[in-house]
């Protein structure tokens, strides 16, 4: 029997639909990308960009404490330049006509130089045992040592020496982290004496006219722009470099592969 017209019609369309829902059946089994997923990926564009502007100011306002803070050890360096037996060979040196502006600009730059490195080796001394600190694999070890090492009891009998060794062995597990704290402390110190010396919040540069204005409330006879310098150079990039350490990883933390 053949077809009508109007039943091959229908036959077709029955093909069509069926091969129309066979069609959307695949697409439903397409796996999906999450709209989470997308989300985050967007999301850490926009992290990436205020991480860029972020990483921008920090940076400038770093390289603008460094160019500050490094001036009272260049100063430092030509004080104690002056000092020195060949002080008077180099002003003759800087005053010959013609090529005394040569010397004169090579020897700010070795005080640029050499006050900046002392200030860069100032800053590693300061930093290092806040990054001892921050390496939870090397603290675990030193407490694990600490609490595992074998003590002598020190006893008023025993002679000086004895003492002394007894105490040295004991604390050695402790050693490295306290003589880096030591350091720090030292630098500490010395920075002051560098500020004094260069750039004195008082006239004199005597440490102790300072704190006798500082008692005695006269404070117009102290130089507060210096007093800030002198700050700045004992804490402010110290403080920059903690803050940041500790705030990155919050505002960016680490995303799972």
């Amino acid at each position: 029997m053949t077809q009508t017209a109007a039943q091959r019609k229908d036959q077709r369309k029955r093909k069509f639909r069926v091969w129309k829902s066979k069609e959307k059946q695949a697409d439903t089994d397409k796996p999906q990308e999450p709209k989470d997923q997308q989300g985050d990926e967007e999301e850490r564009g926009g992290w990436s960009l205020l991480l860029l502007i972020y990483c921008f100011l920090l940076g400038s306002l770093v390289a603008l404490a460094l160019f500050w803070n490094v001036q009272p050890f260049i100063t430092f360096i030509k004080v104690i330049a002056t000092k020195v037996d060949f002080a008077e060979i180099s002003r003759f040196l800087f005053s010959l006509p013609g090529i005394g502006g040569f010397f004169l600009w090579v020897a700010n730059f070795y005080a640029a130089l050499l006050g900046s490195m002392l200030y860069a080796i100032f800053q590693v001394i300061e930093l290092t045992p806040y990054f001892y600190r921050r390496n939870p694999v090397r603290m675990r070890q030193t407490i694990a040592a600490w609490k595992n090492w074998a003590t002598f009891k020190v006893t008023r009998h025993d002679p000086r020496a004895v003492r002394s060794l007894k105490r040295s062995y004991n604390e050695h597990p402790l050693k490295l982290y306290k003589n880096l704290s030591t350091a720090r402390n030292v630098v500490y110190a010395f920075e002051l004496v560098v500020c004094f010396i260069a750039e004195p919040p008082v006239k004199d540069g005597n440490p102790f006219t300072f704190l006798g204005y500082l008692i005695t409330l006269q404070f117009g006879k102290i130089d507060w722009l210096n007093v800030l310098l002198m700050l700045s150079v004992l804490f402010l990039v110290d403080g920059l470099v903690r803050f940041t350490l500790a705030v990155v990883p919050e505002i960016f933390p680490k995303t799972e592969a």
